[in-house]
């Protein structure tokens, strides 16, 4: 009878374990936690930043461009 409880026991402990695990994140994100880390998704998360990056420094030299345009014009009419 007390082996039956302990197989009981031992098959629950078992299942839950399961359900747990099965329900975490592998995450290339350390700051959003989970379990598991995935060095792909964390490389294809360094690569999306890395991606708008460069987009934002391309749009803050065309900016600093047309401002500098925009100042030579000033200048000329005064």
């Amino acid at each position: 009878m007390k082996a039956s409880y302990i197989r009981l026991a031992t098959l629950g402990f078992a299942s839950l374990s399961t359900v747990l695990l099965s329900s975490c994140d592998v995450t290339g994100d350390p700051s959003r936690g989970g379990i598991f880390w995935s060095e792909n998704k964390a490389q294809g998360r360094l690569a999306e930043r890395q991606d708008k990056l460069e987009h934002i420094e391309k749009q803050t030299g065309r900016t600093q461009r047309k401002s500098a345009e925009t100042q030579r014009q000033i200048d000329a009419l005064q």
